[in-house]
């Protein structure tokens, strides 16, 4: 699960360094409002299969664009949207508290990945991310935003997992 950005800091280094990995790199898409297929945001600029680009939706399944920053997208950069707004998650000092962004989203999506894989340690990162991707439910405002058009849905993933508590 990965949540940082750099703008404009293209590395050969970083792009060989994910490519070369041997598992799902799970990403957050930023947090700018800006559509990736045309602006640049590393790493989510580079064009990589290994790689699953996770932008935010609110609790009406719409792109988060809030007062002060919105949700990145675009239609062949990004792939998949998860919750990602006034999430509840850890703090500092041993606290709680709600979140928001596409850092919020992007572990709902890896944990998507960790149930998958529990019930299928097997399957390739090329498998998982096709799983992923498929079992999203199709929502009106990721059409054209994204490469599903859809948020994720964990129930519906781990049926195409085959989980054996839901046959």
């Amino acid at each position: 699960s990965n949540s940082w950005h750099i703008l404009d800091g293209y590395s050969q280094g970083l792009r060989d360094a994910i490519e070369s990995g041997d598992g799902l790199f799970v990403n957050a898409a930023g947090n700018s409002w800006l559509d990736m297929d045309i602006n640049t945001d590393y790493p989510t600029s580079y064009d990589l299969d290994i790689m699953l680009t996770v932008a935010a939706t609110d609790h009406n399944d719409n792109l988060v664009n809030e007062n002060n920053w919105g949700s990145n997208y675009g239609l062949t950069t990004v792939d998949v949207g998860a919750p990602g707004l006034s999430v509840y998650s850890t703090e500092p000092s041993n606290s709680y508290g709600f979140k928001s962004g596409t850092s919020m989203a992007c572990p709902h999506v890896a944990g998507i990945a960790a149930l998958v894989l529990s019930r299928n340690p097997n399957l390739h990162w090329t498998e998982l991310k096709e799983i992923i991707m498929l079992s999203v439910d199709p929502v009106e405002d990721l059409d054209g935003r994204c490469i599903t058009g859809g948020r994720v849905n964990a129930h519906t993933a781990l049926l195409e997992a085959g989980a054996p508590w839901f046959r």
